[in-house]
């Protein structure tokens, strides 16, 4: 309540925060939930985050390069209007076009460097080589990859996931991920009688929560880390967010 201060619905609806697919509302809660459904147990990386949601693609949760694009430069236009400081970007599709040329590598670029701090998912192509997708393949963003943390607090038994996408990246041969954090059945925020939500309930969590893998929910918990910084050091550019 309070925290969901804008958004716009750029598919063919006018409802910016119906999900109807349910991997938004997933990728939010990571970023930014609070926890109230769980007592707390469940609460996202940045629980006192503002969310505007961009909403790109409807219930079956594909949508068109130029919609992307569209969402990202809506991003930039109501930057101040909304205080936006971190655009998280959790999708890609597979390039085979140099972050040069690439026009979904151009716009967040653009968007980065108005200041805005990109974070992408690496993708869910791995485990070989050339596998990240666009826009993570981009040089500027922080590109995120995911890692089973074995659900322990240490570090010591964590390993890759095998899913997740490996660079360097083709064909610019940069080297991504930036980093890795969990990303193996990591638990958010359902979107009930969502197309996700009803076709795989043996993945609920509870009436209010979900569970889920990929690279998409690492790029979240990174997004509400960069939020995390930036509450603390307002004036960093996106380099130093990075």
């Amino acid at each position: 309540a309070g925290r969901l201060v804008g958004g716009v619905d750029l598919t063919s609806g006018n409802h910016p925060y119906q999900d109807g697919y349910g991997h938004g509302t997933f990728v939010a809660g990571l970023i930014a939930g609070n926890g109230a459904s769980s007592s707390g147990q469940y609460s996202g990386e940045a629980p006192g985050a503002k969310i505007v949601s961009v909403k790109v693609a409807g219930a079956d949760g594909t949508t068109h390069l130029g919609t992307l694009i569209q969402g990202l430069q809506w991003a930039v236009d109501n930057q101040a209007a909304y205080g936006i400081k971190v655009i998280n970007i959790s999708l890609g599709f597979q390039t085979n076009q140099s972050t040069v040329s690439d026009p979904l590598d151009n716009a967040v670029e653009a968007a980065w460097n108005e200041g805005i701090t990109v974070v992408a998912a690496a993708g869910n192509a791995g485990p070989f080589n050339g596998t990240i997708l666009s826009p993570g393949d981009d040089p500027l963003v922080i590109t995120a990859g995911a890692l089973d943390d074995m659900a322990t607090p240490s570090v010591s038994d964590d390993e890759m996931n095998d899913f997740s996408s490996a660079g360097p990246t083709a064909p610019d041969g940069w080297i991504k991920p930036d980093l890795v954090t969990s990303g193996r059945s990591v638990v958010s925020l359902a979107a009930p009688g969502s197309a996700v939500y009803n076709n795989y309930p043996s993945a609920r969590v509870g009436s209010a929560y979900f569970v889920g893998s990929g690279t998409s929910f690492s790029a979240a918990i990174v997004s509400g880390a960069a939020a995390l910084v930036l509450a603390d050091n307002p004036g960093l550019s996106p380099n130093q967010v990075k």
